[in-house]
Order: C-alpha cells, then structure tokens, then sequence
C-alpha cells in the first residue's frame, strides 16, 4: 500500500465520522444551553436558589459579591491595625555589638605607645602586660592597619602585628 492511498483512506475517514457525528448530534434531543432569565435572576435576589440552599445546610456561608468584596475589605484593614499593634508591642532588636576593630599602627610608635592604642580600642585590657609580653618577642611591631579581635592576649596580638606577611 502507498502513502498515498492511505493518506486518502484516512482522510475520507474523517470526513465521514464528522457526517455520523453531526447527524447524532441532530437526532438528540436540545437540552437548553443558558438557564433561562428568571433563573439567572432568582440566583441574585433574595429568594433562595437550590445551590444556594444546598450550601446552607452544607454550613457553607453563602454571600453576594458586595457582601464578600465588604468583608474582605474589612478583612484587610483589621489585619493592618493588629500587625501595627504587634509590631509597636516589639520592641526593635539591639544591633550586634562588633566583635572586631581596626586598628592602624602609624609607622615609629613604640610599644607602650601600641599597648594605648590597643587598649583604647578594646583589644587588649592592660598595657602594662602588653608591654612585659613585648619582651617574649625578637620581631618588632610592624606598622598598619590590622583587624583584631576585642579583648584578645597579648600574646595573640603580638602574633598578629609583630609576624611578617
């Protein structure tokens, strides 16, 4: 058999299922399309319809559009004022402390001169055992700028700003 035989039986196929169908489709009896006028209208106005009755005792809330768009708009405004009230009641959180300084070692400052410096900025708690921990270290204090931590030893500080790059 060809392609184009069978093209042809298929096509001549379609047709004729679409004559079959739409004889069936006129042989059967009209249901109607729309609900009529007042049906559509009952649905809207007070009288109850069976839908509407049906979701009652369902214990479904039945509203109009006007009472739904009412509500949400009444929703929204209560949720704005009780997260205004919950965001006024908390107070704000206290920003994190920082856990580290920069600190600049200016180029001929001695060491107890560093052991203030260092002191002022929270790093070390006493210049006096900063200066005797100088002793414990041949490399001297190299000039810049270092981040270190609050209240670290002396013996860390030195590890930091008197070892070469």
């Amino acid at each position: 058999m060809d392609m184009r035989a069978l093209l042809l039986g298929l096509g001549s196929g379609m047709l004729v299922a679409t004559v079959v169908i739409g004889a069936g489709e006129m042989l059967s009896p009209e249901a109607p399309a729309q609900p009529s006028a007042p049906a559509q209208e009952q649905g809207q106005g007070t009288t109850p319809t069976d839908w509407q009755k049906a979701a009652q005792e369902a214990g479904m809330i039945v509203l109009s559009k006007e009472e739904f768009d009412q509500k949400l708009v009444q929703s929204k405004t209560e949720g704005a004022k009780a997260k205004e009230a919950e965001l006024a009641a908390k107070p704000a959180p206290a920003p994190a402390a920082p856990t580290t300084v920069r600190v600049y070692i200016q180029s001929g400052m001695g060491t107890k001169d560093v052991g203030q410096l260092l002191k002022a900025a929270g790093v070390i708690a006493n210049v006096d055992e900063f200066v005797a921990a100088r002793q414990n270290h041949n490399s001297p204090i190299r000039a810049g700028i270092y981040e270190l931590r609050l209240n670290m030893t002396p013996q860390d500080v030195f590890k930091v700003v008197a070892t070469p790059p």
